[in-house]
């Protein structure tokens, strides 16, 4: 009290009762500190939550579409595996601790010629992104056809992924060679 009396007491008067300056004190204080409080505190610290709420969100979303039924891995730029989901292990027998470190090739069946692989990698590295078919071998040996989406990702330092998305589709294949032994209705 005796600080702000002593600040406006010049400006105001000497003859003010002790009345005014207990009346004042609080609002005085009020009006100097709340924006004050306002826009170097609560507003920021509003901001960063929702901020961080936005990032959980973010995460959920990334945590739900990771453990997709869907096969999912994510390898850096020089397609070193990071991070693969358990539908991956499911569909090619590679357990996470096998598959990160190595790179893709490691499902290599062989069906597919290296220019398959080099006009894949230009499609990605034009497009950002490629999709198809491809054949590939699980670790017991089995060659499977898996239709595959491969999407380039820059994370926010700048670092670049290749998030590969795929499905077993050897259901579809028999199903495929089944339609086209049909005798046709053309007689």
């Amino acid at each position: 009290m005796l600080s702000i009396e002593g600040i406006f007491k010049p400006f105001i008067g000497q003859d003010v009762s002790p009345f005014f300056w207990e009346f004042l004190d609080p609002v005085l204080l009020t009006i100097i500190v709340a924006p004050f409080l306002h826009f170097s505190v609560l507003k920021p610290m509003k901001m960063q939550q929702q901020k961080l709420e936005l990032q959980k969100d973010e995460l959920a979303i990334a945590a739900a579409t990771f453990n997709a039924q869907e096969g999912v891995v994510v390898t850096d730029i020089n397609h070193n595996i990071l991070k693969v989901n358990q539908s991956f292990t499911n569909v090619t027998g590679f357990t996470s601790e096998e598959a990160v470190g190595k790179t893709p090739a490691i499902l290599f069946s062989g069906k597919q010629d290296k220019e398959f692989y080099r006009r894949m990698r230009e499609t990605l590295q034009r497009d950002k992104y490629w999709q198809g078919e491809i054949w590939n071998r699980r670790k017991n040996g089995e060659i499977y056809p898996e239709w595959l989406t491969i999407t380039t990702v820059t994370g926010e330092k700048g670092h670049t992924y290749h998030v590969g998305i795929f499905s077993d589709i050897t259901q579809r294949k028999v199903f495929e060679e089944k339609i086209s032994f049909w005798p046709t209705m053309t007689d």
